[in-house]
């Protein structure tokens, strides 16, 4: 172990040396097995990393932790995902004891879980939902049935002022009901646009019809375990929403006024800042502002990101 802790430092501290001030992370120590996670994630801190992803290791070694990525990344609402048990308010205390503007949330895709529509089928991928964390929520249960869904979860959801977000279903009479009675009823709040490569806008053309009705958004998500590979969402693509500061209830009441909008700005786009959605005038201020949130240069084509990350 002493030598896996000293591959990693010597690492760090070349990568510290290339870097010059530049800022540096721990960003895979956290797929590190048993007690291999945290002296990894120490030993790159002392070999010159500025902080660490894995939330656990900065709790016992008193490290930098993953608020200093939000900060980094100008992130201000961070939705975490099938965390475990803890992790999003170790992550909101980290944050908020060194004073980065950063909001944790549970923003999640329930596995395996899928609802039986009468006279449809059985349908997953649309259940992804946010909440404030925090918020116990009771189990959707084995293939429910929409009404029970609505019933016996979403209306729970609801009341502790989390809501659906609709992901992707190619059936699109099923995505019509849905979504029209979300409008009458409440439950979906946004509908996603940009995820990775896709834009779920061109593989359902009929969501367009709600272009004034909910807001578009730009889903980012972890997938896999290869923090080098699903990082990079991070810098490609956005969601904006306009608020006098950026909090989970003003996201909320962002979304309820379709002050939002989804940015993308990457080599799938050419380079160019593709919008999408927001109420009439809302796209125009966000284009105004944009030296404020840009995450690229004077250079459209050089996107400004942490400048080296250490995986294993």
């Amino acid at each position: 172990m002493l030598n896996f802790q000293s591959l990693i430092a010597t690492k760090a501290s070349r990568l510290r040396h290339s870097a010059g001030n530049r800022l540096l992370m721990e960003f895979g120590m956290r797929r590190a097995q048993g007690s291999a996670a945290i002296q990894a994630s120490r030993a790159a801190i002392i070999g010159g990393m500025d902080s660490t992803s894995n939330i656990y290791s900065a709790f016992r070694c008193n490290l930098n932790s993953s608020g200093f990525l939000a900060d980094s990344l100008h992130i201000n609402l961070w939705g975490s995902k099938n965390g475990v048990a803890g992790w999003t308010e170790q992550a909101q205390k980290i944050a908020d004891d060194n004073k980065v503007p950063v909001t944790f949330f549970i923003a999640d895709e329930p596995y395996g879980k899928n609802i039986n529509i009468d006279g449809m089928g059985t349908f997953g991928h649309i259940l992804d939902f946010i909440s404030p964390a925090n918020v116990k929520l009771p189990e959707i249960g084995k293939n429910p049935s929409w009404q029970e869904y609505r019933k016996d979860y979403l209306t729970s959801l609801i009341y502790n002022r989390g809501s659906l977000i609709l992901q992707i279903s190619n059936n699109e009479p099923l995505s019509r009901i849905l979504l029209d009675e979300s409008l009458k009823n409440g439950g979906y709040v946004a509908i996603s646009t940009i995820h990775f490569d896709q834009n779920f806008l061109f593989w359902v053309p009929s969501l367009y019809q709600y272009r004034y009705q909910l807001p578009f958004i730009a889903l980012q998500d972890a997938h896999g375990t290869e923090s080098w590979w699903w990082s990079d969402e991070l810098l490609h693509y956005r969601t904006l929403f306009l608020a006098k500061k950026p909090g989970y209830d003003e996201m909320m009441t962002a979304l309820k006024n379709n002050w939002v909008v989804s940015v993308r700005h990457d080599s799938l786009s050419g380079y160019k800042t593709r919008i999408l959605g927001g109420a009439e005038g809302v796209s125009d201020f966000v284009k105004q502002h944009q030296d404020e949130w840009k995450w690229w240069g004077d250079n459209p084509e050089k996107l400004i990101r942490p400048w080296a990350v250490i995986t294993v």
